[in-house]
């Protein structure tokens, strides 16, 4: 699942548009933090970007003024895609590609433009059963490879 609604002053919003929410085999792959009781301690953080795993500004507010558009997507048997993008302040814009090529390989691609200190992060969050594993591609790209914690 993505998500990429978001309509200022309606209920109470996360800051969380363009995160990824993968769930197979019983296990959360990809998660966030969820939703939190009002009052609970830590809630504002849940509901704030580090409460999901969408490209942000860092220190990016979580009500800052944003819009996030579907480019396109596409589904078949073999390959899904989801093609995301996100305008907010300052002239950033974010953009997240989501491809699933069955049975099982998942990619996501982030690219993100704004001004010369635009800093932008993402906090990935994962089932305390799954173990990552991060190896040098060639050149300076990094793939991030996921496994199953078979202890």
């Amino acid at each position: 699942m993505v998500t990429w609604p978001y309509f200022p002053g309606h209920a109470h919003k996360h800051a969380d548009e363009m995160s990824v929410l993968l769930w197979a085999g019983g296990y959360n792959w990809w998660t966030n933090v969820g939703y939190w009781p009002y009052g609970a301690k830590g809630r504002s953080e849940a509901l704030s970007w580090a409460g999901s795993n969408a490209p942000h500004l860092f220190h990016e507010s979580t009500h800052s003024k944003r819009k996030t558009k579907l480019l396109s997507y596409a589904t078949s048997d073999y390959l899904n895609v989801i093609d995301l993008k996100r305008t907010g302040p300052n002239g950033y814009v974010a953009r997240r590609q989501v491809i699933y090529l069955n049975p099982n390989l998942w990619i996501v691609i982030d690219c993100t433009e704004g001004s010369e200190d635009t800093l932008t992060t993402t906090a990935w969050t994962t089932s305390p059963e799954v173990k990552l594993y991060e190896e040098k591609a060639p050149g300076d790209e990094r793939q991030l490879y996921l496994r199953f914690n078979d202890n």
